[in-house]
């Protein structure tokens, strides 16, 4: 079981620190009515790579999309770097397929950025 520790709360933007064990071992931030008062969007999550096999990442994901169902958002929007392959392995896996956006400079050679912007199909995702 991982525990979440709010830090920081300022108006829409939250960031969650996350314990296992009295350990710190990553973290997650979000806005809350972000472009319109009924979506979230997840801005990162970071898990340290020695806890990542024990889904810690995926029980995150889940209580916060429950949370965000509770509080009565419709959608949840997230962004990934088209570079990020374990990244965007785990969104799917999740049941963020729904791209509504891909965005890229040019090429995708060194020092260009490339971006794909997910939805689930729904906010029933508990996995």
């Amino acid at each position: 079981m991982v525990i979440f520790h709010l830090m920081v709360k300022k108006k829409i933007t939250i960031f969650y620190c996350i314990h296992h064990n009295n350990e710190l071992i990553g973290f997650v931030d979000f806005y809350l009515e972000y472009q319109r008062k009924d979506i979230a969007y997840l801005c990162s999550i970071y898990i340290k790579e020695e806890y990542r096999k024990y889904n810690f990442g995926k029980e995150v994901i889940n209580e916060l999309i429950g949370i965000f169902v509770s509080m009565k958002f419709k959608k949840i929007h997230l962004h990934c770097s088209i570079r990020n392959t374990m990244a965007l392995k785990f969104w799917v896996k999740l049941g963020f397929n729904n791209i509504v956006n891909i965005e890229s400079k040019g090429n995708l050679l060194d020092g260009n950025f490339g971006g794909i912007e997910f939805v689930p199909p729904t906010l029933n995702l508990h996995i």
